[in-house]
């Protein structure tokens, strides 16, 4: 994997092989993860919200989403310009299918009401294997009991879309509470 670096943030190039290898090494060394796929909002929003751009610093691994980013870094150029461009739906996919091949637990947290409901149908329809630990809402109830509730489940994989930048802020004042291998922020859209 190459870094980069893009408005004063360390991209990560992969690819979604090199992504799930990262994944399932931190599930079986019990080692904590954290990765965000980065798209331009996010990206430029940082240059103005400090919070977010701290935020982003205590993931280990950010990586490009989104055609525009992914576009102006191969004409940049450079060593570490992106070996493919990852997709988080793409992604999101992909942990899926290797959660459901692995045996691997898995937590929504942050859709709303309605929408966690009809997510996690269509999850049980697709992937009627998928053993998912838990899902949450933001709002429900509060950042303490939603840290219980994931801690009490012990997912292997967390997944979060809050929205930016209140999903980076969570995670990155909330996950060393956390007591499980590896986490994920899930965009919402914008």
């Amino acid at each position: 994997m190459n870094m980069f670096t893009l408005l004063g943030n360390v991209i990560t190039s992969a690819t979604y092989d090199e992504i799930i290898n990262e994944v399932d090494n931190s599930i079986v060394n019990k080692r904590k993860f954290t990765f965000h796929n980065v798209n331009s909002y996010i990206l430029l929003e940082s240059t103005k919200n400090e919070n977010l751009s701290k935020s982003l610093q205590l993931f280990d691994k950010l990586f490009l989403d989104g055609l525009g980013v992914y576009i102006s870094q191969k004409i940049i150029g450079g060593d570490g310009y992106p070996l493919e461009r990852i997709t988080g739906t793409d992604l999101y996919y992909r942990i899926i299918n290797y959660s459901v091949a692995s045996g691997r637990k898995v937590f929504f947290y942050g859709i709303n009401g309605l929408l966690s409901s009809i997510i996690y149908n269509k999850l049980r329809f697709e992937f009627p294997t998928l053993a998912i630990a838990g899902t949450e809402s933001d709002g429900n109830i509060s950042d303490a009991e939603v840290i219980a509730r994931i801690n009490d489940v012990k997912p292997d994989i967390l997944f979060v879309g809050l929205g930016t930048p209140k999903q980076e802020m969570f995670l990155a004042k909330k996950f060393t509470l956390y007591r499980l291998p590896r986490s994920n922020s899930c965009r919402k859209r914008n």
